[in-house]
């Protein structure tokens, strides 16, 4: 039992790096530092600290993206036959899910980070903005996988 678990766990963090490779690979990180540096650049320039337009971008862009992006990576996943590998390798097909999830998930935290930095300065709670990237950024993701897979 306990080396199954432990398998599990090895084949998780060799998916989630993987999935950063994956995601380097295509221009996905590209884009969203673009767009949170964007961001991070009117509230930095503009000098804006209006805590309610601040979390509307942290929570509408850089978690949103993981929803868009999820849509893109399906579409390169359907054109390589990521897919059709996938059903023969013997990985549970949870855990690339788990692995791509916590992937995107990353990105969406770092890129929100910047934002609320630029917006807010150092004075905001991390905790709880870390825990509601996260759980935003996942739900996200996993409703990005059903619309685009189901």
């Amino acid at each position: 039992m306990k080396t199954l678990v432990l398998q599990n766990w090895q084949n998780l963090l060799s998916s989630i790096k993987w999935e950063f490779i994956l995601i380097a690979r295509y221009p996905i990180v590209t884009m969203s530092i673009f767009i949170a540096g964007t961001y991070t650049a009117i509230f930095y320039i503009l000098n804006l600290h209006y805590d309610d337009l601040i979390i509307l971008t942290v929570f509408s862009d850089p978690v949103m993206m993981g929803f868009m992006f999820t849509g893109v990576l399906v579409l390169y996943d359907k054109n390589q036959n990521v897919m059709q590998a996938q059903m023969v390798t013997p990985m549970n097909p949870a855990i690339k899910l788990a692995a791509r999830g916590i992937a995107l998930t990353t990105l969406a935290l770092l890129c929100s980070f910047g934002i609320a930095i630029a917006g807010k300065g150092l004075s905001f709670q991390y905790g709880m903005f870390t825990i509601a990237v996260i759980l935003y950024s996942m739900l996200f993701y996993y409703i990005g996988i059903h619309t685009s897979c189901g």
